[in-house]
């Protein structure tokens, strides 16, 4: 009986054990039979023609919203910048600028051509250097005026190659800064030319072509490029001169030289250069962040949709107040596009 019992189980597991074998025997046999099938041309091509028409369908509306991104982004890198300058004169006691590069070529002579001079896409900060009143402590130019030039002899301390067009001199450090107009040196004698702006008196004879009076001088010399990288823009972002400037009295509009802005040391505006001229300002510095394509040939241009960078509710403006030197962004606003800027509705960089 015993052993009757011993055989049908034996019996039974010999069979589990063939019925599993050949499951797997079949099993491996159909993962044989299936080979892959590869991607016929007719099936590739179909695919690529329904990704590029949803291409073309979506990529016109994503553009304008990239660009419009890009816009904001670039008011708040020109922001971040400006007040990277600013607080750099307040901790280092000295002034520090910001040069607003025209976009455009220059020809042979270094001139820059007229095309696309009127906008910006890259920011350089610039330094001052100190004041320049000769070699030595007994350093006198002597000076004459013609009409309203005055010409001045300069020593022979007098190192000509510190001083450039557009930098602005003193007499017996006192009195108005004159412009330098230009500085010329023949045979080792530097002679150096200034205007005499309009309504400005001058304690000199006038069209005296020989006699000069001998004085102390003290020159203020431009701004240049610092050591800090510049801020390059990002397309189709620009700073539109041609709508920049000073609220409610001049833009930067077509020129051949960077603007500069430059913060004393105690965080105000110092000054600007426009076209080599220094004044300084009493009213909002305006910068306008547009699109380059509505700038043409130094000039505003609408584009297809009849917008130019004034009226597109999209762009940014950026302000820096002359008194304080604190530096605002805002929204451009239907009727009065600078309402925000001057009621400091700022949107704090955004």
């Amino acid at each position: 009986m015993r052993n009757a019992q011993l055989h049908n189980r034996f019996a039974a597991a010999q069979e589990e054990r063939q019925l599993v074998a050949g499951g797997v025997g079949l099993w491996n046999h159909v993962i044989a039979s299936q080979k892959p099938r590869g991607v016929t041309l007719v099936e590739l091509l179909v695919v690529i023609t329904i990704i590029l028409v949803i291409a073309a369908a979506t990529l016109p509306r994503i553009k304008p919203n990239v660009d419009n991104q890009r816009i904001r982004e670039s008011a708040r890198m020109i922001h971040t910048y400006l007040s990277s300058a600013r607080n750099q004169a307040i901790s280092t006691g000295r002034p520090v600028g910001v040069m607003i590069e025209r976009l455009g070529n220059t020809d042979i002579s270094g001139k820059l051509i007229l095309a696309e001079s009127g906008c910006s896409t890259m920011l350089s900060q610039t330094e001052v250097p100190l004041p320049y009143a000769g070699g030595s402590a007994n350093s006198f130019a002597g000076v004459n005026v013609q009409a309203s030039m005055i010409n001045a002899a300069m020593p022979n301390d007098f190192e000509p190659t510190l001083i450039k067009p557009g930098d602005q001199i003193q007499f017996g450090f006192q009195g108005p800064w004159y412009p330098i107009q230009s500085v010329t040196t023949t045979s080792g004698s530097t002679t150096l030319t200034a205007s005499i702006p309009p309504n400005t008196r001058h304690p000199w004879d006038t069209n005296s072509a020989t006699a000069r009076v001998y004085v102390t001088y003290k020159i203020l010399r431009q701004p240049s490029k610092s050591a800090v990288a510049p801020l390059q823009l990002p397309s189709p972002a620009v700073v539109d001169l041609t709508q920049s400037g000073i609220d409610g009295v001049s833009s930067w509009g077509i020129g051949s030289k960077p603007v500069m802005i430059v913060f004393s040391a105690n965080g105000s505006v110092e000054g600007i250069y426009y076209e080599g001229v220094a004044s300084k300002p009493t009213k909002m510095l305006c910068l306008l962040v547009g699109r380059r394509e509505r700038v043409v040939n130094g000039a505003a241009f609408a584009d297809a949709q009849g917008l130019n960078n004034l009226s597109d509710l999209n762009d940014r403006w950026v302000g820096i107040n002359p008194a304080t030197g604190l530096i605002s962004t805002a929204e451009i606003t239907v009727g009065d596009p600078k309402l925000l800027l001057r009621t400091g509705d700022s949107m704090g960089g955004k």
